[in-house]
């Protein structure tokens, strides 16, 4: 389910402005325990078995960006790109 708002009130132009979670689509982590993560997952297609995920958890002392690709992770960067680890680095 959407939650689905309207451009300038206008019903000839909706936008979907978020999803609803019910009984059969649940969050994709526990709440209230993980209500400071924002997660953007998406299951792949039948029969695929895995999922796509970026999340974002804003927890004091936990903040992290998280990606999962479930196959490929591809970047195109038609400019510059700047990695900066104020700690350590694990390849």
């Amino acid at each position: 389910e959407v939650l689905v708002t309207f451009l300038e009130g206008d019903p000839d132009q909706p936008l979907i402005s978020g999803c609803l979670y019910h009984k059969e689509n649940t969050v994709p982590y526990a709440l209230p325990a993980n209500k400071t993560r924002s997660t953007f997952k998406t299951l792949s297609s039948m029969g695929g078995g895995g999922y796509n995920e970026l999340r974002i958890e804003d927890k004091k002392g936990q903040e992290q960006i998280y990606l999962h690709a479930q196959r490929d992770w591809d970047e195109n960067i038609e400019h510059d790109q700047k990695i900066r680890v104020g700690n350590e680095r694990h390849d």
